[in-house]
């Protein structure tokens, strides 16, 4: 386990200290841009919130500790994958592997966020990408997932709070990411697919450390996923969309900047058609870039191959 250092995020004018205890597996600190107190998650939030009103709620108690526990680690090429255990920003403990490249840096970083899978298994889809980046002086966090995928949909109230949840915690997994001994704080990414892309936007909006964001087939909004097989009642999906239309990624695109995004989409995918793809993409923020790959919903290599590319330039890492 190598975890050390400091976060920062949008919004922080001072470096949060962070004390490694007990043999390197507990972390008392905090990270990254915050409030001074926690925010908690109100029962209930109105409709029509604008952007700057939906911010604090993105918010959490920066200052709890990580308790990492490792659950196991193997090399993977050059690299070490760990499995790993860590409390989220409410009780739940969270899995995720860390996959660092040998060295002392300083390494890029990536968080990833898979589509497939249960929660836990979400985690398993960009291991290879990972390890591949590794040998390229990246570490990454693999993350689970919150919702849909351990939380499922039930309805526009509880929906919107397990919305706010996930994207708290993807930034606690930046969080998280920092504090990887030798990450350089200034070239920090994130790759999402599917559900993980259209959280990724979100990300991205709200956090503000990212430098580069590849975003693989989100959606423009987050009904167009619920309504296509979670069994929820079709009459209630008016409500349902007006509701979530502040935390949908068309509304949180815009204010992704700095953030360079990288959409990735295909012309033969079933959950995400050209027009949507083409209105988020019209909807993001500059810098912004858009490829079309065959393959479907899991594009194909040519897209594997231009995104490690794009994160090359992005991240300013080591050439193969």
């Amino acid at each position: 386990m190598r975890i050390i250092g400091s976060a920062r995020g949008r919004g922080v004018t001072a470096l949060a200290v962070l004390a490694l205890v007990a043999g390197g597996c507990n972390l008392v600190g905090a990270a990254s841009r915050g409030s001074p107190t926690p925010i908690s998650l109100p029962t209930q939030l109105p409709d029509g919130m604008s952007f700057e009103q939906t911010l604090p709620l993105f918010e959490f108690d920066r200052s709890l500790p990580f308790d990492v526990q490792e659950m196991g680690a193997w090399p993977v090429g050059k690299a070490t994958l760990e499995e790993v255990v860590y409390s989220g920003t409410g009780s739940l403990r969270m899995p995720a592997y860390l996959v660092l490249p040998p060295g002392e840096g300083p390494f890029a970083g990536i968080v990833w966020m898979g589509s497939y899978g249960d929660w836990i298994n979400i985690r398993n889809e960009f291991v290879m990408e990972a390890a591949a980046m590794a040998e390229r002086g990246v570490a990454s966090v693999l993350v689970s997932g919150y919702f849909p995928s351990y939380e499922a949909p039930r309805g526009k109230d509880a929906d919107r709070m397990n919305t706010i949840v996930q994207v708290r915690e993807l930034r606690r997994a930046v969080d998280l990411l920092q504090l990887q001994k030798g990450v350089d704080p200034g070239r920090l990414a994130f790759v999402g697919h599917g559900w993980g892309a259209t959280h990724g936007v979100s990300l991205a909006a709200v956090d503000g450390r990212l430098k580069a964001a590849v975003l693989l087939a989100p959606n423009c909004a987050i009904a167009d996923l619920v309504f296509t097989g979670y069994g929820l009642d079709p009459a209630i999906e008016p409500a349902y969309r007006k509701a979530m239309a502040p935390f949908d990624p068309l509304a949180m695109a815009p204010h992704a900047a700095p953030t360079a995004l990288f959409f990735q989409f295909s012309r033969e995918d079933s959950f995400v058609s050209e027009a949507t793809a083409m209105k988020l993409f019209g909807a993001a923020s500059e810098p912004k870039r858009i490829g079309w790959y065959a393959g479907a919903h899991d594009l194909d290599e040519q897209a594997h191959a231009e995104r490690d590319a794009w994160l090359e330039e992005q991240l300013q890492l080591t050439t193969n």
